[in-house]
């Protein structure tokens, strides 16, 4: 096997940590919904707080995967695409057909699992698509399976790994392709926005928006101005530009801000100065370097996939298994139940791949 260099960049982890938590902090109330029960959590920035999370992660996704790719394109004068995949597909796949197995085949077989939430009634269309990395158009056509719909985003990303290399192995003028794909992206959305609603389109609407490739393609393009010396990125590490944006980032979802047309390519901007702050500047006035924050953003993936069951299992357990009833109670059981069920998933099943992986990196940190 060949050298491996080492390469790391700091408080990435901590991001998806943060990440993750927006989006089991605005699921609590919509599963504790589907079970009847009423929960005073829920307000504008629960409300908001979800999807802006799934933004960070395809903005962090974005950057990380297209500097890495230019990075080892600059040092081995070609990108592995095959290594490459083989790595997505053992860090994404085994817990993503694991959840996907659990709840297409045996949660349905088991009354202590079912929830409340209608779903068009296909079943060869929903083993179809969840099973062929396509969840987020299962969502489209309002196919929904109850602990998976979490997967749609991954289905995403997956779907991004697929092009993503062979366009920065192939292009030319790689921050002008980028460019060229992102305001195609806002062009198609506009022209679906522009047409109207028709159950039709809406169906076509909603899966051109859930590919969110402006959240992706503008972590992107900060991934390659960072590598541009003239590009001039250092200005972005003013202390007092960083302070404003972290405040404006905390205010806007804080009060729930939905920012129109461009709602999340504007937080996907506030984003990528965040993260290259986070990850280049080294007098950030941030750090997320802590030992805790940086094992919880290595279990992020885990965070993410299991919070659904967790909440669930923890609502439960607070207001049908005891007489406490208590909001707050079953809000921290969801959280740490989270934490328990990824800390179990990372490092009994997920190490068990992540271990084979390893002999396909070009970099490790």
């Amino acid at each position: 096997m060949s050298q491996v260099s080492k390469y790391y960049l700091p408080n990435l982890d901590g991001l998806r940590f943060l990440a993750a938590m927006l989006v089991i902090l605005h699921h609590i109330s919509p599963i504790a919904g589907y079970m009847g029960i009423d929960v005073v959590f829920n307000n504008d920035f629960t409300k908001v707080a979800g999807k802006l999370g799934v933004t960070l992660f395809f903005v962090l996704s974005g950057f990380l995967i297209t500097k890495l790719l230019i990075k080892e394109k600059a040092e081995t004068k070609k990108i592995h695409v095959f290594k490459f995949y083989i790595r997505r597909v053992l860090r994404i796949w085994p817990l993503y057909y694991l959840l996907a197995f659990l709840s297409l085949f045996v949660f349905p077989q088991l009354a202590f699992f079912q929830l409340n939430i209608p779903s068009a009634q296909s079943e060869f269309l929903k083993l179809f698509l969840y099973l062929g990395l396509l969840p987020n158009v299962a969502l489209a056509l309002f196919i929904k399976v109850p602990f998976a719909t979490v997967l749609w985003s991954v289905g995403v990303e997956e779907q991004f790994y697929a092009i993503w290399p062979w366009l920065v192995k192939k292009a030319k003028d790689i921050k002008m392709s980028i460019f060229l794909i992102l305001v195609f992206y806002i062009l198609l959305r506009a022209a679906f926005e522009f047409m109207g609603d028709s159950s039709y389109l809406g169906i076509f609407e909603q899966i051109i928006d859930s590919f969110m490739l402006s959240s992706l393609a503008i972590g992107a393009l900060a991934a390659v101005y960072s590598t541009d010396i003239k590009a001039g990125i250092t200005k972005l590490f003013n202390p007092y530009l960083q302070i404003l944006t972290y405040g404006l980032v905390f205010f806007l979802i804080g009060t729930g801000a939905r920012l129109g047309f461009f709602h999340y390519e504007i937080y996907a901007l506030l984003f990528s100065v965040i993260i290259l702050n986070l990850s280049m500047n080294k007098n950030s006035v941030l750090t997320l370097e802590s030992f805790i924050l940086k094992y919880l953003g290595r279990i992020s993936y885990g965070l993410y996939l299991w919070h659904s069951i967790a909440i669930f299992l923890s609502f439960k357990l607070i207001y049908q298994g005891t007489n406490i009833q208590n909001e707050i109670l079953a809000i921290c059981l969801s959280i740490a139940l989270s934490i328990i069920l990824s800390a179990l998933s990372y490092e009994l099943f997920e190490r068990q791949f992540l271990k084979i992986k390893a002999k396909y990196q070009i970099f490790s940190k």
